[in-house]
């Protein structure tokens, strides 16, 4: 069985910082719990943790989760519809209910008490963004509807005048 990490960290910014901030001294996670505020080197942010857990309750489209994924990192979130495209159980844990705190947790320690299953996960969220979201791949499809919108125009006979 694999300890629990003795650190964890926070990678964010905005109007709740102080607000978790406290709430994380009140419950005794300050001395564990690094918050890293706004960051311009997530991949090496990454490179350095064994699972990426994004806590989010809502979701546009999930392009943290891709990056870590792309990182071959396991993932854990809560089951947002965007993530129900490319988040498969190979990969990471969506947790249901949205709101199940204590479920999410308890799939986070699940994981970590788990570290092949873990590089596992992270092996396969590799090939799922590799397979699934191919930039060149994207573009050539991409490419192709617009060539299949604009068709070319036929070049009109010319028109011999009679003088």
């Amino acid at each position: 069985m694999r300890a629990i990490p003795a650190r964890s960290s926070l990678s964010s910014e905005g109007k709740l910082r102080s607000s978790i901030e406290a709430d994380m001294r009140a419950h005794g996670l300050a001395d564990c719990v690094i918050v890293l505020g706004q960051r311009n080197d997530v991949p090496l942010l990454l490179q350095a943790c064994d699972m990426f857990v994004f806590p989010s309750h809502s979701e546009g489209f999930g392009i943290a989760l891709l990056e870590a994924m792309a990182a071959e990192k396991p993932v854990v979130a809560f089951a947002l519809p965007p993530f129900m495209e490319f988040v498969e159980p190979s990969c990471g844990r969506l947790v249901v209910p949205l709101a199940d705190e204590e479920a999410f947790v308890e799939a986070v320690l699940e994981l970590l008490r788990d570290p092949e299953r873990m590089m596992k996960m992270g092996q396969n969220g590799r090939r799922i963004v590799e397979n699934r979201f191919n930039i060149r791949e994207r573009a050539e499809k991409l490419m192709a509807v617009y060539r299949g919108m604009v068709k070319p125009k036929r070049a009109r006979p010319k028109r011999l005048s009679s003088s």
